[in-house]
């Protein structure tokens, strides 16, 4: 079946104005609280001028060891929202956050256990090719193609184990797999449209927000009011591609979403 973009991206944008309330509250609980406060709380370190790329990378490094554990949580959040807006989307009648995020605790594990089934192979992958080093780089060009590829045609295993309840991680892969047959480079394409289009929206209006803000109110204060309200349009921006993503999906296994009752695009 050929992915129609423009019917994901309307039912997407659909899905979420019909279910405002419900994703502001998944929204903000999963994706817009972890932000700010890691925003506010774990600024960046400041590059100092002349440094060397061995010591940039030394500072960077730093950064994230102090604070490996506030990303855990964040990816933890993260996926347990997305795992609740699939959930919503997959669902006619039980349209709540509380049940949302129930049947998106019991998925889980067989996401995790999904993403590392995915994420494993690729990672031994480009740590053999720059292991071996000299000539085998080159063979960068041709494994981050089939990274790209391979993650496109899994992507929808997510809705997979939301929508059609087996939460086995092998099968969900499998039929995100088959059902992605001929889209990997729509779904791509699509994906960093999308991405690049919000890049580029954030950093516009970060950069003014934070002139004002920071006139306003000072540097500190004028920081931390740019970075909650980027942390804002960074979490509807992940809201809608999620949507975007189940309407993919809806859109693919139409035959038999609609045997195991899930409802019409945009509902």
């Amino acid at each position: 079946m050929k992915l129609d973009l423009d019917k994901a991206w309307q039912a997407g944008v659909r899905f979420v104005r019909n279910n405002a309330s419900l994703l502001m509250v998944i929204g903000g609980l999963t994706f817009f609280l972890p932000s700010a406060i890691f925003g506010v709380l774990y600024q960046p370190p400041e590059i100092p001028d002349g440094a060397t790329l061995e010591q940039q990378l030394d500072i960077i490094g730093e950064f994230w060891r102090e604070t490996w554990w506030v990303n855990l949580i964040a990816l933890i959040l993260s996926t347990l929202g997305s795992l609740s807006i699939y959930r919503l989307a997959a669902s006619r009648d039980d349209r709540t956050v509380s049940g949302a995020l129930h049947d998106a605790l019991r998925g889980f594990f067989p996401m995790v256990a999904a993403s590392l089934l995915v994420g494993l192979p690729i990672g031994l992958l480009f740590g053999l090719i720059f292991g071996i080093g000299g000539l085998a780089i080159l063979l960068v060009l041709f494994a981050i193609p089939f990274a790209i590829w391979l993650s496109m045609r899994m992507m929808l295993a997510g809705p997979v184990l939301m929508a059609e309840g087996d939460l086995n991680p092998v099968r969900a892969l499998k039929r995100s797999f088959a059902i992605t047959k001929g889209n990997s480079l729509r779904i791509f394409f699509f994906i960093i449209l999308i991405a690049i289009g919000a890049m580029i929206a954030l950093a516009v209006v970060g950069s003014i927000l934070g002139l004002i803000f920071i006139a306003i109110a000072g540097a500190d204060i004028g920081q931390n009011l740019t970075t909650i309200v980027v942390a804002v349009l960074e979490s509807a921006v992940t809201v809608v591609v999620i949507a975007c993503v189940a309407m993919i999906y809806r859109q693919l296994a139409a035959p038999k979403a609609s045997a195991a009752g899930v409802p019409k695009s945009g509902e």
